[in-house]
């Protein structure tokens, strides 16, 4: 059905929300980029997926929101 369908993606997108934020949190500590570069690189290559997942997810909702109009 369309609402569970709306509800996963509400969810999936929250989920991708709250994940950004949390490696965002590493990121903003004042310590972060005096780590080694094989502790950070993992870190910021996970933000930048889950960003690009978000947007896309996001561009993909309006997408299908503007289909049901």
């Amino acid at each position: 059905s369309s609402a569970a369908s709306d509800v996963y993606k509400r969810q999936l997108i929250d989920q991708l929300e709250k994940d950004i934020a949390t490696l965002e949190e590493q990121t903003a500590k004042p310590d972060f980029y005096n780590k080694d570069y094989s502790e950070t690189q993992p870190v910021l290559n996970e933000l930048g997926e889950k960003q690009k997942a978000l947007d896309t997810a996001a561009e993909r909702w309006i997408e299908l929101d503007e289909m049901k109009a």
